[in-house]
């Protein structure tokens, strides 16, 4: 098993709120959260510290290169969202606590909150009610 470091970091409130939400739907910890987050996210940190890096001689220059990292980061995580939406995507790594292990759990926890249907497309009343 790997071991985990803890540390401390502010976020803004709305921030924490998505985080805290996809903690309750999930059933895990804010903190495993977070931490699995940013770990199924960390690769284009690691790209961005490697363009700092390189272009730390020129600061404007490695700004405008990051503001191009963000954008591209920006369009690949929607396009990944959509994927994974439509079903066309599955995450090679399906391990439980990632991120499509969670977001299953979070659609199955939804479905579950949702009353039957009937075929005409009206809710069925509640067992024993009668109209």
């Amino acid at each position: 098993m790997v071991e985990r470091v803890r540390f401390t970091i502010a976020v803004d409130p709305d921030v924490h709120e998505a985080f805290q939400e996809m903690s309750k739907i999930s059933g895990q910890s804010l903190s495993r959260c977070v931490g699995d987050w940013l770990k199924d996210t960390s690769q284009p940190a690691r790209l961005i510290n490697d363009e700092l890096r390189r272009l730390k001689a020129s600061p404007a220059d490695a700004l405008e290169k990051l503001g191009r990292l963000q954008v591209i980061a920006a369009r690949e995580t929607e396009a990944l969202v959509k994927g994974l939406r439509s079903g066309k995507l599955k995450l090679k790594e399906e391990r439980p606590g990632g991120l499509a292990w969670r977001a299953e759990r979070a659609r199955e926890a939804a479905r579950a909150r949702k009353p039957p249907s009937s075929h005409t497309g009206v809710n069925t009343p509640a067992k024993g009610r009668t109209k």
